[in-house]
């Protein structure tokens, strides 16, 4: 059996302290990471949480180590699906004028009784997305703030992908935003998208991250008019690098969780918090029939 732990190294260009607290301070990984439960940071604490937006997969974890600004390692379980524990640690240091984070799941071979679900390989996949996650969040312009809607949908994961991506699907479930909403260009890594009104006004966005059927990050660069991209201006570059992520993962029963983060200036809070969910339920129509 493999026991190779997995590694991943992350290098942020902001000071240990800004890493720290997104790793370690409890409403800070709620916007991130997970809404953990009975959380303190101290050694010996147990805390706990379930997947986002579902209650299948129960999580306990137990700290091990707490030392500030420098490590942080906890155990990592599923109580309801094995008795084995695997290990998490993250480890920062100063380099380059930034910081470099070492995250280390081991003894993941500790919970093989537990399914195909907890294999190496889909634990790999999930902390590649929280990378992202990650990297979104500590690098979010100052001002925004990261609005995030959950929906379960009765649906495979490749069933939401395709109609969310494939150009008529979208300009369907993106009618609550504009009638005949419509994007062109490639959906691939560092591709260039142009979000668009049939009147062409929107915005160009370069592909930031992509994880086929699973995770994709634009990374919103300007605006868009009579379908030409603009230079910034002073109103642009309060947003500009903004970003807008969808994860859909299956839910364990038989279904699929869709989460939406979208980093947003205070004036369109609310246009975003009535029009999002409306067009997430028109996605959930199509993806159920």
């Amino acid at each position: 059996m493999d026991s190779t732990p997995l590694v991943f190294k992350m290098q942020f260009t902001v000071p240990v302290s800004k890493v720290w607290d997104a790793l370690t301070v409890q409403e800070q990984m709620k916007e991130w990471y997970f809404d953990v439960k009975d959380y303190k940071p101290e050694k010996g604490n147990r805390f706990y949480f379930y997947e986002p937006g579902g209650t299948s997969y129960l999580h306990s974890c137990t700290i091990l180590e707490f030392i500030p600004q420098q490590k942080f390692a906890h155990t990592w379980s599923y109580p309801n699906f094995s008795k084995g524990e695997t290990i998490v640690s993250w480890e920062l240091q100063p380099k380059d004028s930034g910081t470099l984070l070492i995250l280390t799941h081991s003894q993941i071979e500790n919970i093989a009784d537990a399914g195909k679900a907890f294999a190496k390989e889909s634990f790999e996949q999930g902390w590649k997305g929280f990378e992202l996650e990650l990297k979104h969040f500590i690098e979010r312009p100052e001002g925004l703030k990261t609005l995030r809607f959950t929906i379960n949908i009765n649906s495979t994961p490749e069933k939401i992908w395709d109609i969310m991506w494939d150009k008529e699907g979208y300009k369907e479930w993106t009618k609550s935003f504009s009638a005949g909403s419509s994007y062109s260009g490639n959906l691939e890594l560092s591709g260039r998208i142009h979000f668009l009104s049939p009147e062409g006004f929107g915005m160009y966005s370069d592909v930031d991250s992509y994880i086929p059927n699973t995770f994709v990050a634009f990374k919103h660069i300007g605006n868009i008019a009579d379908f030409k991209e603009q230079p910034l201006d002073e109103a642009t570059k309060k947003w500009t690098g903004c970003i807008e992520a969808y994860t859909v993962y299956p839910n364990g029963k038989g279904g699929s969780v869709l989460i939406v983060k979208v980093d947003t200036e205070p004036s369109h809070y609310d246009m975003m918090k009535e029009k999002f969910p409306q067009s997430l339920e028109d996605l959930k129509s199509m993806a159920e029939k």
